[in-house]
């Protein structure tokens, strides 16, 4: 599955990280936020715009996204 980790990006460069990085690759993929919910919000809102669905990897994983295809 491809992913995209995020640590040791600034907010502002997050929504064209994003961006490119979900028209690039179809679902399922993971998106490496961490801890920070100000990065994952930005993160949610971005894979709304797209339609897919998420979420987190384990339950006690908060920091990390799996994007999937929205369901029919």
């Amino acid at each position: 599955m491809e992913t995209l980790d995020l640590h040791g990006n600034d907010y502002e460069e997050i929504p064209q990280l994003v961006h490119s990085f979900i028209y690039n690759h179809e679902p399922p993929v993971k998106i490496i936020t961490g801890q920070s919910s100000q990065m994952r919000d930005i993160v949610t809102e971005i894979v709304k715009i797209y339609g897919y669905h998420y979420h987190y990897e384990r339950l006690t994983n908060t920091g990390c996204l799996v994007i999937t295809e929205q369901s029919l």
